[in-house]
């Protein structure tokens, strides 16, 4: 972590740094909020820590792709302004109110912001790889250990949602929006900001709605509530002059793939560094997938 930091301290756009200071919040990405003269700003590690320092290089494509949407986003008042990118790091400016996780909003109020970040990013034109569900999955599995048995069931699964799930791939979807994902920026009004676009794809409105649901562990009592929230929200951003109608049994197709490919994720984690929180968080995603009722062979169990 020191070699990170003297990296970081070493950028171009740092000048009379005074503290450097690593972010505890966040599970996919190693982040440091950074204090000079002229302000305070986030710097966001795009790299894979032992490969870059040890010499090799990051996925450059996946850290192109993060900046490239980060500062399309930013332009639209949508994230936070950038103002700095390489191949190893994204800095952006520092936002003092804080993660949407943290607020003192109740449930329906987060949800509330969520759904209109989100159908304001949908609004947007943007050249992205278009959501391929078994590509996914097959890459998440490269990512962790597993047991012939878990791989032949994931491998049925991936093959079931492919079939099920026609993706049009005509919105831009964030793909990852969870309350952690969106800032709370203390001006008047009160604005929002998203971040962390690694996931962000071409896919279907049901997609972003069905990954909110899965991945902020909301109960069957928000489903309707929360496709009502996004249907009010579109309406009046047209000043009810157009409408839409969610797609509920997609909704729940995507929730099921968004139930494993979040719990792949977290298990990969687990793996990795033996994190038993991880464990519990991917369990937890499986879980959800066996309540669907889509397969007899219980994930959850399969994967203890």
């Amino acid at each position: 972590m020191k070699s990170l930091i003297q990296q970081l301290s070493q950028l171009a756009c740092f000048s009379h740094i005074k503290q450097i200071c690593q972010v505890n919040s966040g599970l996919s990405s190693i982040s440091f909020n950074v204090q000079t003269e002229q302000g305070f700003y986030v710097a966001k590690f795009l790299g894979k820590l032992n490969e870059d320092l040890n010499g090799g290089s990051n996925n450059n494509s996946n850290a192109a792709k993060e900046i490239y949407c980060h500062e399309f986003f930013a332009q639209h008042q949508i994230a936070p302004q950038v103002i700095y990118s390489d191949q190893h790091w994204l800095v952006s400016d520092f936002v003092s109110g804080g993660e949407l996780n943290d607020s003192t909003l109740c449930l329906n109020d987060r949800l509330k912001v969520a759904v209109d970040l989100m159908q304001k990013l949908h609004h947007l034109k943007l050249e992205l790889p278009v959501l391929n569900i078994a590509n996914v999955i097959s890459q998440l599995l490269t990512q962790g250990t597993y047991q012939a048995s878990q791989i032949n069931l994931i491998n049925q699964i991936a093959k079931y949602l492919s079939l099920t799930i026609n993706v049009k791939g005509d919105v831009v979807c964030h793909g990852d929006i969870n309350f952690s994902n969106i800032l709370v920026v203390n001006t008047f009004p009160i604005q929002h900001y998203l971040i962390d676009f690694e996931c962000t794809c071409l896919a279907d409105i049901e997609y972003d709605i069905a990954m909110l649901l899965a991945i902020n562990n909301l109960d069957k009592i928000y489903y309707q509530a929360v496709v009502h929230l996004y249907e009010t929200a579109y309406n009046n951003y047209y000043n009810n002059q157009k409408s839409i109608t969610i797609d509920m049994k997609l909704v729940m197709r995507y929730l099921a793939f968004s139930y494993v490919i979040n719990g792949l994720w977290f298990y990969s984690k687990y793996k990795k560094n033996n994190n038993t929180t991880m464990h519990q968080l991917a369990l937890k995603q499986f879980s959800l997938f066996d309540q669907l009722d889509i397969f007899t062979v219980s994930l959850g169990e399969k994967m203890r």
